[in-house]
């Protein structure tokens, strides 16, 4: 029912504004910022998997925040969307497994 709905909502809404989900973005952000680049520079091939399921949470992170701003920000598809929505895209692009599969259905046709 109604109190149901609105009790989900809240709790997403409050979520979304704890300093635990806020702090775990920001560590997100950070890793998304500099993980890549750092595993080029002193990684090897065998760190390449762990890198890719980290990037994968990580950009499933950012999508569950994406989804939720939407639902709980007004005025969020304003400026910060787009932001967020293109840092989201960028991040698919490092995941060395969604390379691979893109990659293979590319050359099947």
């Amino acid at each position: 029912g109604k109190g149901a709905c609105c009790m989900v909502h809240s709790g997403l809404n409050k979520l979304l504004d704890s300093p635990a989900f806020q702090s775990m973005t920001f560590l997100a952000t950070i890793y998304a910022l500099f993980a890549f680049d750092l595993n080029l520079a002193i990684g090897s091939k065998a760190t390449d998997p762990v890198i890719d399921y980290i990037t994968f949470t990580v950009f499933a992170i950012f999508v569950v925040e994406l989804i939720l701003s939407l639902v709980f920000i007004s005025g969020y598809i304003q400026f910060f969307f787009w932001l967020d929505i293109v840092a989201t895209i960028s991040l698919f692009f490092e995941i060395g497994f969604f390379l691979r599969i893109t990659s293979n259905m590319a050359f099947a046709n």
